[in-house]
């Protein structure tokens, strides 16, 4: 993953930097599809597994802070972007394993639009008051 925001040219924004990451696995991810959606459920079932499964997110989460950081992103920014981001991944594959017929491109790409939509809410929100 730090590999892959690393690739991201330098002019392109934080958010839109980690979706381009993002977004370089879903080859790998399409490839191993089946094995994703059983591996899934059998974390889904397994308390373990799923603690297990929050610790490597956070592990990610990291990693992509640090790789923020490295590109020049304030560390509190970094960390939040990466908290964010790592989440909305997480909820991608998430829908994504449990529906055969979904992609991971548009789903990742739609999460991160209504990651941006949040923002422009919010500032549409702050100039009325």
């Amino acid at each position: 993953m730090a590999q892959a925001l690393a690739a991201v040219p330098d002019d392109v924004p934080p958010l839109a930097a980690v979706l381009q990451a993002f977004r370089s696995m879903a080859p790998g991810l399409e490839e191993g599809r089946r094995l994703a959606e059983v591996r899934h459920r059998v974390i889904a079932q397994t308390p373990a597994l799923r603690e297990r499964e929050l610790a490597k997110a956070e592990a990610m989460s990291v990693i992509v802070a640090d790789a923020l950081r490295a590109r020049g992103v304030p560390d509190w920014r970094a960390a939040l972007l990466a908290q964010v981001g790592t989440a909305a991944l997480g909820h991608v594959i998430h829908t994504w394993t449990a529906d055969p017929s979904s992609d991971f491109d548009p789903l990742i790409t739609r999460a991160f639009e209504e990651l941006r939509s949040f923002s422009e809410a919010s500032e549409t929100t702050n100039t009325r008051t």
